[in-house]
């Protein structure tokens, strides 16, 4: 393809190392799809005689991380130049330990291959029960004449006054799509019935506007950000903390094991579970509500799913920035899944959780044997 860029082209067992940005962060080009080309923040390693996964845990362990830290330039962006990656001093601990550490990252790369595996299980289980195709969910969704006696069109449809802004006291033309309509249609002629989120709600938090500068680089209390929420995943390596008498401030914003987060701002509707029992607060424009009567993991993935996201579409506000209100969120159609399917769905996904963890271990266990080496211990 003339689109490729051969230049910055991945190659199997290139080491890849973030250079703008988040600088230090390292991996093994392993098992990527044909064809995959990094970015200007990432600079393609080649390896010579250096084992490429022992290479990315030593750069992701402590040692490495200093001395890209003395290295990195100053400026708005932190960066690190081609030239100074060059000058990081690696240890050439022997081959046989290198190869230990080998096993361990690809041991930690199949665990997190096979979560993925499960959780696409998971929402095939989901999209199967509802009628749609796994592969291809809109697909289902706009499977209608979408003339309708040509009066409504797949990206519009015509509403009398009565039938729109008296309705819904939206003027909007977007909010009108057809596509809209059909899953709201979708939605109320499922088998189990549905309902709406608030239904199942038993209480909810609207996020603090806690101050930028009131924010630390480490600490006991930690503060959830919109970007710390991905696709069902809470994640917290990139946090900032508070001092703990940010709880006095708004006490309803501490988040407890079980919590579902919501993003109301920028990347709108994402959502995660609170798996773990964490000390920390929400931030402003995330959603944190607890349930009853529906089964956690099961809601979030729902909310992830087409359903939700072309919901949370709608409803949406704003120009630059797309922004959801509270009240909006709470009104959202929820089909009501019947429990042991849920028990299904939610197997899958606590398994695909489990592996994601251990995944994560074993790339410690990795770079922790490798800091114990260098440092003499092992």
């Amino acid at each position: 393809s003339k689109n490729i860029l051969y230049k910055s082209l991945a190659k199997e067992n290139q080491v890849l190392l973030t250079i703008a940005g988040s600088i230090g962060f390292a991996a093994v080009s392993y098992r990527l799809p044909p064809f995959t080309n990094s970015n200007q923040a990432i600079a393609n390693i080649e390896i010579l005689t250096t084992n490429p996964f022992y290479l990315s845990t030593y750069l992701n362990c402590r040692f490495g991380k200093s001395q890209m830290n003395k290295l990195t330039m100053s400026s708005v962006q932190p960066n690190l130049l081609l030239t100074q990656v060059k000058q990081i001093k690696i240890p050439l601990l022997p081959m046989d330990f290198q190869l230990e550490i080998e096993k361990l990252v690809k041991d930690s790369y199949l665990a997190l291959e096979q979560s993925k595996a499960l959780y696409k299980q998971a929402e095939s289980l989901l999209y199967t029960e509802l009628g749609l195709n796994p592969s291809n969910p809109m697909q289902g969704i706009l499977n209608f004449d979408c003339y309708d006696n040509k009066k409504n069109h797949i990206n519009y449809s015509i509403h009398t006054l009565k039938e729109s802004f008296l309705k819904t006291g939206r003027l909007d033309s977007e909010y009108y799509q057809v596509k809209y309509e059909e899953i709201e249609k979708r939605i109320k002629t499922y088998t189990n019935g549905y309902c709406k989120l608030k239904d199942i709600v038993v209480s909810f938090s609207g996020g603090f506007a806690f101050s930028s500068n009131e924010y630390l680089e480490n600490g006991d209390l930690a503060l959830i950000r919109i970007n710390n929420i991905k696709n069902a995943n809470l994640d917290m390596n990139n946090a900032v903390y508070l001092n703990d008498e940010a709880i006095s401030l708004s006490p309803k914003d501490k988040v407890k094991k079980g919590d579902i987060l919501i993003s109301m701002s920028g990347s709108i509707g994402l959502s995660c579970v609170v798996r773990e029992t964490l000390h920390a607060m929400v931030n402003q424009r995330i959603l944190k509500i607890s349930i009853d009567g529906f089964n956690a993991d099961v809601l979030v993935l729902l909310l992830n799913s087409v359903l939700c996201k072309l919901q949370f579409e709608r409803i949406g506000t704003g120009g630059v920035q797309t922004n959801l209100a509270t009240s909006d969120i709470l009104n959202i159609l929820i089909p009501k899944i019947n429990p042991n399917t849920q028990d299904s769905i939610a197997s899958h996904i606590q398994k695909s959780f489990d592996l994601r963890k251990q995944a994560k271990a074993l790339l410690e266990e990795a770079k922790v044997k490798v800091e114990s080496a260098i440092s003499g211990g092992g």
